[in-house]
């Protein structure tokens, strides 16, 4: 019996899937801004999986009259009416912020739950500043805490994506903000937004968040963004902090005053070389960051004008992407 019943389940959800393809009763016509194409619906199967829908047709509507949507593309608009109308639907994470967004303007709360809990499952390094940026938008708190989780346990790799992609974001300051870092020293946090900057429209509030004073000083004299004041009062800190002291130099208000580190200790050695790799093809002033590379790597001398070689040769190429890093670190990484 419930077999049967099943079935006889499956019979109807079926029906109901192919009526999307039925020009048969279609009732409401959709069209879209510059474009020329257009969508016919149901206005039953919308109206019963949508408020809004219900809302919008219960008045003098006409069968002549169409609507116009200018804020939704005519491809997830069609993958919302798939999902009405009971048809799989078959997500990348670009779609499902789009049909996140289409499903909570028409109230399809099914959809809308489907479309986060996507987003939540697929949150890697190429994608996690759409989603912080959508999370931020919707105020969905389980998909931002799910994205700055995801920072703090990738941070290199996210940093090599942001590098390669030349990411310029609001939500980047939060990202910086975060505690228990996957990273070796605050110190390549910095060298991350050093690089950043040379693209980052305000990267002000970004560099607000390095913890200069976790440094130790010979670090902080290689922080370029700073100026000789700036370092000349975070140094005077520094050794306060050592000597159980009070410098008398007030730190300024835009620059960090935690003492505290936030590096979790955990990260990825991989990453971290790929991480640094990125750094010295994506900078316009790599010469000044191969000495530090060969410092942190411990490269032998002998070494050093072959890496510098396989940098200037790797740089001349069309562009940053993850297979130029892989090799490079290849060739790198044997010596």
């Amino acid at each position: 019996m419930c077999e049967k019943t099943l079935n006889v389940y499956k019979t109807l959800i079926g029906n109901l899937s192919n009526m999307i393809n039925d020009e048969t009763y279609k009732d409401v016509t959709f069209v879209f801004m510059d474009s020329e194409e257009e969508i016919k619906a149901h206005k039953y199967m919308l109206v019963s999986a949508s408020p809004v829908f219900n809302s919008m047709f219960s008045g003098n509507f006409s069968e002549d009259d169409k609507v116009v949507i200018d804020d939704i593309k005519p491809d997830v608009f069609q993958v919302l009416l798939n999902g009405i109308y009971l048809k799989p639907i078959t997500l990348t994470v670009n779609l499902a912020v789009d049909l996140y967004y289409a499903a909570e303007k028409y109230d399809i709360g099914d959809i809308r739950d489907l479309t986060l809990s996507f987003m939540i499952k697929n949150c890697h390094a190429k994608n996690v500043n759409l989603l912080l940026q959508t999370a931020k938008l919707f105020n969905l708190t389980e998909l931002e805490k799910t994205c700055k989780n995801y920072f703090a346990q990738n941070t290199y790799k996210v940093l090599v994506s942001y590098i390669r992609s030349l990411v310029d974001s609001d939500t980047l300051p939060e990202l910086f903000a975060l505690e228990n870092l996957g990273i070796k020293y605050e110190f390549e946090l910095y060298l991350a937004l050093q690089v950043m900057s040379e693209w980052i429209l305000d990267h002000s509030n970004c560099l607000k968040q390095i913890r200069f004073l976790t440094m130790n000083t010979r670090t902080v004299l290689l922080c370029d963004m700073l100026e000789a004041e700036d370092k000349c009062t975070i140094i005077s800190n520094i050794e306060a902090l050592k000597a159980r002291d009070t410098s008398l130099l007030e730190m300024p208000s835009y620059i960090s005053t935690e003492t505290r580190s936030r590096l979790s200790g955990s990260f990825s050695e991989p990453q971290r070389q790929r991480f640094w790799i990125a750094l010295l093809l994506r900078s316009d002033y790599y010469t000044s960051l191969l000495p530090i590379f060969h410092k942190f790597f411990n490269i032998s001398k002998k070494s050093k004008k072959l890496i510098e070689q396989s940098v200037r040769v790797a740089r001349n190429g069309d562009e940053v992407n993850f297979a130029t890093i892989t090799k490079l670190k290849g060739i790198i990484f044997k010596y």
